[in-house]
């Protein structure tokens, strides 16, 4: 989900298939990436979803509304999550004991537009190491918009030596550090690195 200078109201819909009411909470998380590509949520109070308590008859549909109750950021998109828990039935556990209570999260990725966006995606490769039988390297989103790396490629030439496929995503400003096991050869001989995604192909980059 996406919020933007035009759209600053954000509805989610919250569905009850079950034959009793379900009581949720609602709370949002800004979300930032460590080092290793590894997720970070903090609390977020510019970021509002309301109602944050509230309960969902059966077969009936609730909505959410998300909004930034700051102003938006110029220069790099901001990433939050906005989860939804389901609320314990107190009710039916004092009725009862037997009950194993199994509650559900859900989570739903909210991206928040910058006031100058940049439609280039900028990934770069901001280190390379061999290392025996893998190569390791660290990526970075130079763009202000979230992007992912699908494959990695190292060549010589024009030829491909060796590619890993994945899901490397890095929100706007974030590096992430990746390992690729290769043969030994191929580690040696590559002398460019491509990357390749939905919305980027980056390089060849020449390798030390």
């Amino acid at each position: 989900m996406e919020l933007s200078q035009k759209q600053r109201i954000l509805t989610l819909s919250v569905r009850n298939h079950g034959d009793r009411p379900i009581a949720f909470q609602a709370e949002t998380r800004r979300w930032t990436q460590n080092p290793d590509g590894s997720p970070h949520y903090a609390p977020s109070p510019e970021l509002v979803v309301v109602p944050p308590l509230f309960k969902v008859p059966p077969g009936q549909v609730r909505t959410l509304r998300v909004g930034l109750r700051v102003s938006f950021p110029k220069t790099r998109e901001q990433a939050y999550r906005v989860y939804v828990t389901e609320l314990p039935d107190n009710q039916s556990l004092t009725a009862n004991k037997n009950v194993v209570s199994v509650r559900g999260r859900m989570g739903v990725a909210v991206y928040i537009q910058p006031q100058q966006p940049d439609p280039q995606p900028r990934i770069q490769v901001a280190a390379f190491q061999r290392q025996g039988q893998s190569v390791s390297l660290t990526l970075e989103n130079q763009g202000n918009r979230r992007d992912t790396v699908q494959r990695i490629e190292l060549l010589r030439g024009q030829s491909v030596l060796a590619s890993m496929e994945g899901t490397w995503h890095l929100l706007a400003g974030a590096r992430l550090q990746a390992s690729l096991p290769v043969a030994v050869a191929a580690a040696r001989s590559a002398t460019q690195i491509r990357l390749i995604g939905a919305q980027v192909s980056a390089g060849p980059y020449p390798l030390p």
